[in-house]
């Protein structure tokens, strides 16, 4: 059988400000600079902040 493959989970050094958007239904990524949420914006215009 196989197994399954665990994601590597990413250590934060440093405390640096978290911002999660929901770019659709289903999507939901973690940024940390507010530039990159005029990125995402770009690409999927219903993207809204989840938290700051």
């Amino acid at each position: 059988m196989r197994t399954s493959r665990s994601r590597k989970k990413v250590k934060v050094l440093g405390e640096h400000p978290v911002i999660k958007v929901q770019l659709d239904e289903r999507t939901t990524i973690t940024i940390r600079k507010i530039e990159m949420l005029k990125f995402w914006k770009e690409r999927y215009p219903a993207a809204k902040v989840i938290s700051a």
